[in-house]
């Protein structure tokens, strides 16, 4: 009795230092990704260390890609003949791991939130259209009479 006991209370323990969301979530969530028109390329805007941003290009519509559930993800549509458009899938905490964290006590709610394993990201699809480009008015040649 004293083993089951003793095992018992190591579980609970190490679920307390650890966090619910830490062991038993997905730490990737897969995304559709499509676009209107069909075929355009696919840029993730990447950080860098020191805050320069650079555009890495991940693929081409319509795709299904893996993405971290741990932070938000700016993606770039570019098509020649199209405006540029801009999409951000923005990763929030969910609310049933951090309960799920708080009833084994506050410790694992804390871990849970500040490693950022509790949150997930908004958006499973994600559908984009571009604007065709239109031309611009100094192209358009007026004469006066």
């Amino acid at each position: 009795m004293k083993k089951i006991i003793n095992v018992v209370m190591l579980v609970i323990f190490i679920i307390n230092i650890i966090g619910c969301a830490t062991i038993l979530k997905e730490k990737q969530a897969k995304v559709k990704i499509e676009s209107e028109p069909q075929g355009a390329e696919i840029y993730k805007l990447v950080g860098g260390m020191f805050g320069d941003k650079r555009e890495v290009r991940i693929g081409r519509t319509p795709a299904t890609m893996t993405f971290s559930n741990r932070s938000s993800v700016g993606l770039i549509f570019k098509k020649d003949g199209y405006e540029e458009s801009n999409y951000i899938i923005r990763s929030e905490p969910q609310g049933g791991w951090m309960i799920a964290s708080l009833a084994c006590f506050i410790f694992p709610a804390i871990i849970d939130f500040v490693t950022r394993n509790a949150w997930s990201l908004k958006d499973k699809e994600v559908k984009v259209t571009l604007d065709p480009v239109l031309p611009k008015q100094a192209d358009q040649v007026t004469t006066k009479k």
